[in-house]
């Protein structure tokens, strides 16, 4: 809390420059600001030095909030993490508020709970501007802008150690649904706030993005973007479109962007009216799926067909829930683009591995078991020039060790007892002009790793039992689940070869970390489907499971559990009983299911949907436990 005398000289500031407004005083803060403090004064009236710290809701009352904006809270949730692990170690705490200034969900430091939860940073916190003056999400709530509140900024006198920058989340209806804000005690500048907003901004586009799919999913969803090979999620725009080409919805920043080319962008208007573009068109894009450009350009000059329902105009839709499958689709392979799905470092790195399909040099993808570096591996041979000569995979792991040196540089005849009388080629020949996939190459024996960083320093092989090298021109691509540095340390690995494979290194992200798991679920479920001939949905419930599994496999398992639960549903809509047992709790009865709510409870320290993520449950059905049994979250906080 400030002193007196800093109290003092803050209320001496705001009641100069709002307690009479269009008064000839000398400007103190940004013209928003002091625009929110006469709000504060004449409307509100409020006084800064008698204003309460911020209402924190019981369990029970803020309960009904969430509910309320459990799908956006949901939406938001990667977003909340990622600004969580960039911002924390600042000092940062992350808050997403409804559009009442509650705040639904929150990261911050656990051994500040105390803390925070005194300043009203904290889960159930109420931020509306005329409970609590100039704030973050207050203002934010008022002006339906961008902002940042720094310090002095704020009009409660208990609230001026704190700067908060905000962004706004609307709706698929243009609304305001949310706030979301990062906020600090430690002193700071406008200038660095300027550079946050930016970062808070993109996520606030990325979470209202996620919410317009979301709810658009059974129409035709037409993402507009800057260029042709945009990385980042916030740089696009969305139309929703009906079978008959008239527009459902538009995104809020592409709606005032039109507005400001004095264009009309209402519901049931001829898309091509607005774009440009016939139904006819947009099948036709729908079917190349690449991005077009169009015709006079603007900010969005490209666009492309995120999805379609499975109603094409002038065709019947089938059945969801055919239990006959129909004769297996083809399916195309994955491209990079396919593989990066929504994930904005992702797309990023396949941009710049793109760029490197003509270089030559060794690509290393390292990450963790079952995260896709081989289909990355595939994906990046079939997108370069040498995607017409062989790709040939070899797994060091799965190979004894006295066979890799046979297997991969090859042994004429008569080399070793029990060798092919005819001799054998191997892999590293086979792949000659093409590119040669290692693998688990932290996994190779160091032998064959010296002979490996010959083929790569001279761009030739010696077979096994033959003096005579023989020339070979292959790109090396390599993957291994372990740190190589680690290994080298060790004396597992070597530094040399080391220094030759990780020219270019990308790592993947394991599943749990990625925030288009949502949309990966979506894609991977129509894929091993489409592969089988079957047409599935996923049910609410099912989806919460997903969604909340740690994915320890990475894609490899959530591909596998898919399958099953394809193959168990028979086609039909997958609830949570076709998933695999052990993926997600089912509920349990009487005195083992309380046990288990308190449990989770006590392990996250009272924090509700935390706890419900572990269970793997809806926050909706975990609530409807404690009621059953009469818990309460709050006897479990810490």
């Amino acid at each position: 809390m400030p002193d007196r005398e800093t109290i003092r000289d803050h209320m001496d500031g705001i009641f100069k420059a709002a307690a009479a407004p269009g008064a000839a005083v000398e400007p103190v803060g940004p013209p928003m600001i002091r625009k929110s403090w006469e709000r504060c004064l004449h409307n509100f009236g409020l006084d800064p030095g008698r204003v309460h710290k911020p209402v924190v809701l019981t369990s029970t009352e803020l309960n009904e909030y969430r509910d309320r904006a459990d799908e956006i809270a949901w939406c938001a949730k990667g977003e909340i993490q990622r600004l969580y692990r960039r911002l924390g170690d600042l000092g940062y705490v992350i808050l997403l508020t409804d559009d009442n200034g509650v705040t639904i969900d929150y990261l911050g430091n656990d051994a500040m709970r105390d803390v925070l939860r005194e300043a009203g940073l904290y889960l159930g916190a109420v931020w509306a501007e005329d409970n609590q003056g100039t704030n973050g999400v207050g203002t934010c709530l008022q002006e339906g802008v961008s902002l940042s509140v720094v310090m002095d900024d704020h009009f409660a006198a208990h609230n001026i150690g704190l700067t908060c920058t905000v962004a706004p989340i609307h709706g698929p209806d243009g609304d305001v649904r949310a706030v979301l804000d990062i906020s600090t005690d430690r002193p700071t500048t406008r200038e660095i706030q300027a550079v946050l907003r930016t970062v808070v901004e993109n996520a606030a586009r990325r979470i209202e993005n996620h919410l317009f799919r979301r709810h658009h999913r059974p129409h035709w969803l037409l993402s507009l973007a800057p260029d042709p090979e945009v990385m980042d999620e916030a740089d696009r725009a969305y139309l929703a479109v009906d079978d008959s080409g008239r527009m459902l919805a538009i995104d809020h920043r592409l709606r005032q962007l039109l507005a400001e080319d004095g264009k009309e962008a209402v519901p049931g208007r001829p898309i091509d009216e607005v774009i440009g573009l016939t139904m006819d068109d947009i099948a036709r894009i729908a079917r190349q799926s690449a991005p077009v450009a169009l015709a006079g350009g603007g900010p969005f000059p490209f666009l492309s067909v995120q999805s379609s329902p499975d109603k094409r105009p002038g065709r019947t839709a089938p059945a969801r829930t055919r239990l006959r499958p129909s004769p297996p689709a083809a399916v195309e392979p994955l491209t990079l683009d396919a593989l990066a799905g929504w994930e904005p470092a992702l797309r990023r790195e396949v941009g710049v591995l793109r760029r490197l399909t003509h270089s030559g040099l060794p690509i290393l993808f390292t990450g963790e078991t079952g995260t896709g570096k081989e289909a990355f591996a595939r994906a990046f041979h079939r997108e370069g020039p040498r995607a017409a000569r062989p790709f040939v995979a070899v797994n060091c792991a799965a190979l004894p060790e006295s066979l890799i040196e046979a297997e991969l540089f090859g042994y004429r005849p008569g080399a070793f007892t029990g060798a092919n009388p005819k001799g054998a080629r191997g892999k590293v020949l086979a792949a000659d002009g093409g590119v040669l996939f290692l693998d688990e190459i932290g996994d190779m024996p160091l032998a064959s790793q010296t002979r490996l960083l010959r083929v790569l320093a001279e761009g030739e092989v010696t077979p096994l039992g033959d003096g005579e090298p023989v020339g070979v021109d292959i790109q090396i691509v390599c993957a291994t689940h372990q740190d190589l540095a680690e290994e080298v340390e060790a004396g597992r690995f070597r530094a040399d070869l080391l220094y030759r494979l990780n020219a270019a290194t990308f790592r993947l992200p394991p599943l749990r970390d990625r925030h288009d798991r949502a949309a990966l679920i979506e894609t991977c479920l129509a894929r091993v489907t489409g592969e089988r001939g079957l047409i599935c949905t996923l049910s609410g419930e099912a989806t919460h499971i997903l969604m909340a599994h740690d994915w320890p496999g990475n894609m490899r398992e959530l591909t596998n559990v898919l399958t099953y639960a394809a193959a168990v549903s028979g086609g039909g809509p997958i609830e949570p009983e076709h998933l695999p047992s052990g993926l997600g709790p089912s509920e349990p009865a009487g005195r083992d299911d309380a046990d288990c709510l308190r449990a989770a409870l006590t392990a996250t320290g009272g924090h509700a949907t935390e706890a419900a993520r572990r269970l793997g449950i809806s926050r909706a059905t975990f609530y409807r436990r404690l009621s059953r049994h009469g818990i309460d979250p709050a006897e479990f906080r810490r």
